[in-house]
């Protein structure tokens, strides 16, 4: 079981949890933003830095690094890729009226499936509030 809490209304730093353990994601950054994964204790885990397609990459601590992109042409279907574009995480985005969805499937089960899994979730209903955003400015 896992969840994903905002800490604000209109924030993007998020508290989340996975099977009893405890990470935040903190974006940061104007110019060059990124996500910062952190565990309980305050270190971080992981880093997302967001590319121009919506797309992007996650590096661990440990230098390993997955690909966040989109697997199809609609963009309704985001996962995780490793180096060898081996798929690792999948999620098939279920949109409603007022609220977002996503099933998700675990490909390759790693270490890195409990943050990839809040991550992922966390980068789709981030990318659905700038959607709305830019069609109300429209």
């Amino acid at each position: 079981m896992a969840t994903l809490r905002f800490e604000k209304t209109f924030g993007a730093n998020a508290a989340a949890t996975f099977q009893g353990r405890e990470f935040r994601l903190l974006r940061t950054g104007i110019l060059q933003p990124r996500v910062v994964v952190t565990d309980a204790d305050g270190r971080a885990v992981a880093r997302f830095r967001p590319n121009w397609s919506g797309g992007g990459v996650v590096e661990w601590n440990n230098g390993v690094k997955f690909s966040w992109k989109a697997t199809n042409f609609w963009k309704s279907e985001w996962g995780f890729v490793d180096a060898e574009k081996n798929p690792h995480l999948k999620f098939f985005q279920q949109l409603a009226l007022f609220r977002n969805g996503a099933r998700v499937s675990a490909i390759r089960e790693t270490e890195y499936t409990p943050v990839q899994c809040l991550l992922g979730w966390y980068l789709l209903v981030l990318a659905a509030e700038e959607s709305a955003r830019c069609d109300r400015a429209s």
